[in-house]
């Protein structure tokens, strides 16, 4: 019972030390955007925004139609942190579109999402 309580203890501390590094880096998150995620519009968006959990570098955006191409909406990265970010969109006719972004923490812990809407 002795060996037994001193593996699990072991255990433990070895698990929390191999866990440790993934609690370091920041919990980033998009917490709002719009056009919203699988949204379905009946008439092209004027703007676009991200709204991320807290302030980010904005290292990239994409925004793309259902074939692959880019939209040219004015991105440029973002050296300054912040939490939110709009863009005035150009007239997008009837698709499906993909925004991908990239934001970077001050750790340097870069994270990569995207989601979809449809203009009809």
């Amino acid at each position: 019972m002795k060996y037994k309580n001193l593996f699990l203890s072991a255990s433990l501390v070895l698990a929390t030390s191999i866990a440790q590094p993934a609690f370091a880096h920041s919990q980033m998150t998009l917490s709002q955007s719009s056009p919203s995620d699988n949204a379905m519009l009946m008439s092209a968006p004027e703007k676009l925004s991200l709204t991320f959990s807290e302030s980010v570098r904005l290292t990239n955006v994409t925004l793309a139609s259902k074939n692959g191409e880019k939209i040219d909406f004015g991105f440029a990265p973002a050296f300054d942190k912040s939490a939110r970010f709009e863009w005035t969109l150009p007239s997008l006719s009837p698709d499906t579109y993909k925004v991908s972004y990239v934001v970077m923490s001050d750790d340097g812990h870069k994270m990569t999402d995207s989601y979809t809407f449809m203009v009809h």
